[in-house]
Parts: structure tokens; sequence; C-alpha cells
């Protein structure tokens, strides 16, 4: 039986549209709901967190192994750190070799000391189901959430190694 009290709940809504055969265009609106204090067992005095996410995503083929992705996403929020813009490009030489430099900025924390900026560098290789990358850049502390699976991480400045499996 469902309770009375939602810890999580997110909707989302994508739009498509093939411009022609080598741009693509991507809108995607999220709303997250997340209680905060219940998720990361704080208690309940961390309250909920009230999130609406709106993504613009361009994907461009520059012939049939190199193409290139931008992306730019803005948080809106009035709870926790407040809202976040978010932008990234990245390259890819198909199938298995991508370079990506994003930044995120927390451009509407209450305390101004804190509007921080967070870039990064990174570069990978894919192959099947496997995937190794490594970057540098600055990591804030926080949820960290990739295809539906969330970890908590803490803040770091520098190099990471990464390795991916599939199975």
């Amino acid at each position: 039986k469902m309770g009375p009290d939602k810890y999580f709940e997110e909707v989302n809504v994508e739009v498509q549209k093939k411009v022609n055969k080598d741009l693509k265009l991507f809108v995607t609106y999220v709303y997250t709901l997340y209680d905060e204090g219940i998720i990361k067992g704080l208690g309940e005095q961390y309250g909920k967190i009230y999130a609406n996410t709106a993504i613009v995503e361009m994907q461009y083929k520059i012939n049939k192994t190199h193409s290139m992705r931008a992306e730019v996403q803005h948080l809106y929020t009035e709870q926790d750190k407040q809202s976040w813009v978010m932008g990234l490009l990245e390259y890819t030489i198909s199938p298995h070799w991508f370079v990506a430099v994003f930044d995120e900025y927390n451009y509407g924390n209450d305390i101004k000391e804190d509007r921080l900026h967070y870039p990064n560098v990174s570069m990978g290789y894919t192959k099947g189901a496997n995937r190794i990358s490594m970057g540098y850049g600055k990591q804030r502390e926080g949820l960290l959430c990739v295809g539906g699976v969330c970890r908590q991480v803490p803040a770091s400045n520098g190099f990471s190694l990464s390795v991916t499996s599939s199975f």
C-alpha cells in the first residue's frame, strides 16, 4: 500500500526533432521531488527539494565518423543550493573516442561566496559494453545520478579515472 508521504517523484518530457540528416535537436523538461532527509538518512528536518530542469541539446554529424554535441541545462529550485546552469561541448570520433568540456555554475546560491564554477575536461574510449575515461577538473559535492543510479560524491579537484562495464 502506498503511504501518504512521497520520498521521490520524477516526471520527464522530451521532444526530439531531426532538422536534417546531420542535425538533431532535443528539448527535455524534468520535474523532480526529492526528500533529501529521508533518502540520505539525515532526518526529516532537511525537507523536500522541488526542482525544475530544462535541457536543450544539439547533435551535429560532421561526417561519417566525427560528430559534435552541445548541451545546456538549467536547474531551478528554491531549496538546497538553489539554481544551477551547465554547458557542455563534446566531440566524438566514432565508434570509440570522445573528448568533452563542461562547466557547472551555482549562480543562484543565496551565499554569494558559494556561487562557484565547476569546470571539467574529459576524454574516453568505448568498446562494446566497456568504457574507460579520464578527466581533470572540479567535482561538486552532492548526489550524482547517471542512468538512474545515484551515489553521494565528495567535492574534489584534480584528475579522475573511470572504468565502466555493463553486463
